[in-house]
């Protein structure tokens, strides 16, 4: 009998709950996380419960729901697969009085389409319009900012119109409404000219120049007067050890099939996560999803070996970051 295997690496995206895990007799998948979707092992310890329920018979999509800690709905909405996620069709976010924060149309865990975005006091906020075929990345984190996104319309707190039909001032507030974190020109529906703003998690102000909303430059400043200058907002960290596949071909070259796994038919995904430094380095080593002895060693000791990091950068910042690496041992025998 020959025996070949396959390794999926994918970044994890998060969800969440419209209905108490106690509720749900249907739910066989419930995962704990912290703020920023770092998954923990234990309900006490986590912000966001996620809850993922089979699907009904003659359906293929996994019901997907979160709740805050409080036990109030996060997201609901449907995914195709199952831990590390991948959302299709509609998914609704909420802020914790349970008003709608925003609501997207999703195809293979990306946006499609317009989406709708709502003050916390019920209020309409931004209509935008995303494509798949040019999006930086998934819907990891709701601050990732999507070259190809479109601005349609924009609205003040009381409803009067600040863009329209693409053309307008586009002003962005903090969650309580008292302090502007960015603004600038919206021409054609896109971003253009000076941007400024005050990113309130990284304590840095910063300036950005737009051409057709692309992003030519962009200066940061720290609290201590410091500044950094930029062409991307965000760059994940990034592992460029091997040229062709990176991360995923160095561990494709380098892991083994463990011959007990092998031989008792064990099969499963193995998720590993750890930190990167903002010099490179790696440390924190955890197995968030351990399938059996065997693979979780298996899969430890390749993601261990990788080496020469490239951190991630924030407005042209190094800093520290968590990565999670979900790694797939699938047996296929002829």
């Amino acid at each position: 009998m020959k025996y070949i295997f396959t390794l999926v690496l994918s970044s994890f995206c998060f969800l969440s709950y419209a209905q108490k895990p106690e509720d749900n007799e249907k739910a066989r998948n419930i995962y704990y996380y912290k703020k920023g979707f770092i998954e923990v092992s234990t309900k006490d310890s986590a912000d966001i419960i996620q809850i993922i329920t089979e699907p009904d018979a003659g359906e293929k999509l996994y019901d997907v729901q979160e709740f805050y800690k409080n036990g109030t709905i996060y997201f609901a909405g449907k995914s195709s697969e199952v831990h590390p996620i991948k959302l299709n069709g509609q998914g609704v976010f909420y802020y914790p009085n349970s008003n709608k924060e925003f609501v997207a149309n999703y195809v293979s865990g990306w946006r499609s389409g317009e989406t709708y975005h709502y003050y916390n006091n019920g209020k309409m906020h931004l209509v935008m319009d995303y494509s798949i075929k040019d999006s930086l990345n998934r819907e990891q984190h709701r601050k990732v900012s999507y070259k190809d996104s479109l601005y349609k319309f924009e609205y003040d707190t009381i409803g009067k119109p600040l863009v329209e039909d693409g053309q307008g001032h586009f002003v962005n507030y903090n969650e309580r409404l008292n302090k502007i974190t960015e603004e600038g020109d919206v021409k054609n529906s896109r971003r253009a000219g000076e941007w400024k703003g005050y990113d309130p998690d990284y304590n840095l102000y910063f300036n950005e120049n737009y051409e057709n909303g692309r992003l030519r430059n962009g200066t940061a400043t720290d609290s201590l007067g410091r500044k950094y200058v930029y062409y991307n907002r965000f760059k994940p960290a990034d592992y460029p050890r091997d040229s062709k596949g990176r991360f995923v071909g160095y561990m494709l070259n380098n892991i083994h099939y463990p011959a007990d796994a092998r031989e008792r038919n064990i099969q499963g995904t193995v998720t590993i996560g750890f930190k990167i430094s903002d010099k490179g380095e790696t440390f924190d080593y955890k197995i968030l999803h351990s399938v059996s002895p065997s693979l979780d060693a298996e899969a430890m000791r390749v993601v261990k070996g990788t080496i020469g990091w490239k951190p991630a950068e924030v407005y042209g910042r190094k800093i520290n970051s968590d990565f999670v690496a979900p790694v797939s041992f699938t047996l296929q025998g002829q």
